[in-house]
């Protein structure tokens, strides 16, 4: 299996626990922009450590191209957590999740425009099965959060913002994806340090091994890992086919809700879930002409071996 497809894979898992700690950091009160400068500054704090003597390598960089690292940083991860944020505090939870998923539609286009990566049409086609798998998933929730046209232009804010950093990343790919991860993480954990509310860290690291545990994992799990992960892949691997493997996100946060906090889908949560993860894995088939063997075979562009 090639590597790249997994680190997206493995990204979209590890995004979707997120639940998990913004629920329960803000539960001991830590608010959104806490969250935030916190996960960042101790997630470039343990890419340091990760690398050990080898940190000074990391840190290189042509000063030319550190603009774009930090606009990745604060473009596509504090632009895209503020924007869906508000969205979801505006819409229902639902509706919001819809809109962030048009990133998935957004990508391949801005990649074509950009750097003239075509998109075939089973990807374009795949990409608008997420879009539909999310809005059956929301089936009847709707009305709940209401309509708003300050929420929509959020949640497709938040879209852009999350194919961004994609494109951002993807211009620098000449530059290590350590490098990348690291600059960017770091200019939205310099940034939210105003905001962050220092008096409510103090308060978790003081409440026990919980909270510091919480903070760290947080950190680790959420945005040192996975946003290593995606930008190792975005070197390896199509733009479409990326935005269309991080539905797997939503379909982990549904069972990371049933596991920990046992949340169960109804039907058209679980239908809709399942025709994203369907397109997951309908857009890693590739179907190649085999004149020779006079029948069609079907490979997955995941891996090296062929599927009859």
């Amino acid at each position: 299996m090639k590597k790249s497809a997994v680190y997206v894979l493995l990204a979209a898992i590890l995004w979707g626990t997120a639940g998990i700690f913004v629920r329960e950091l803000s539960a001991l009160g830590a608010d959104n922009m806490t969250q935030i400068c916190t996960r960042s500054l101790l997630s470039a704090l343990l890419l340091l450590l990760m690398q050990g003597r080898e940190a000074g390598s990391m840190l290189r960089i042509v000063p030319r191209k550190l603009p774009s690292a930090a606009l990745g940083g604060l473009i596509g991860i504090l632009g895209l957590t503020l924007c869906y944020n508000l969205s979801m505090d505006n819409l229902s939870l639902s509706l919001a999740a819809v809109l962030l998923r048009l990133s998935a539609l957004f990508t391949p286009a801005a990649a074509w425009i950009l750097f003239r990566e075509k998109a075939g049409v089973r990807t374009v086609l795949c990409a608008v099965m997420t879009v539909i798998g999310c809005l059956i998933a929301g089936a009847g929730n709707y009305e709940n959060g209401g309509i708003s046209v300050f929420g929509i232009v959020c949640g497709v804010g938040a879209a852009l913002c999350n194919s961004a950093y994609v494109l951002f990343s993807r211009k620098l790919k000449d530059v290590s994806a350590m490098t990348v991860t690291f600059y960017g993480i770091l200019s939205v954990g310099l940034c939210s340090l105003p905001f962050c509310d220092f008096g409510t860290v103090a308060a978790i690291c003081a409440s026990g091994i919980k909270g510091p545990a919480l903070l760290v994992l947080q950190a680790l799990i959420l945005s040192a890992v996975p946003y290593l992960l995606y930008n190792k892949a975005i070197r390896g691997l199509k733009l479409g086919l990326i935005a269309v493997m991080a539905a797997l996100e939503p379909v982990s946060a549904t069972v990371t809700g049933i596991l920990v906090y046992g949340e169960m889908p109804g039907i058209a949560g679980t239908l809709g879930l399942l025709i994203c993860l369907l397109a997951v894995l309908i857009v890693n088939m590739d179907r190649p002409a085999l004149a020779e063997r006079g029948h069609k075979a079907y490979r997955c562009v995941c891996c090296e071996t062929k599927v009859n």
